[in-house]
């Protein structure tokens, strides 16, 4: 989730704003310590204007 927040240029406050949750909550999904239901996979691919699909199997690649 973090390359498509960075991508959007939104801040993890910026985007929590916009999906109604708190930038430490934001935190903890990007580090893999906080689940998410699909609503919430769904609000935050719109926020980041990306499908579902590609927010949920989105896979870094490692230099």
């Amino acid at each position: 989730m973090r390359h498509f927040r960075s991508a959007a240029g939104l801040s993890q406050a910026e985007l929590g704003r916009r999906i109604g949750k708190s930038q430490p909550w934001i935190a903890h999904v990007e580090k893999g310590d906080q689940d998410v239901n699909l609503g919430t996979v769904e609000a935050l691919a719109e926020a980041l204007r990306v499908s579902p699909v590609d927010l949920l199997s989105f896979t870094p690649r490692r230099a």
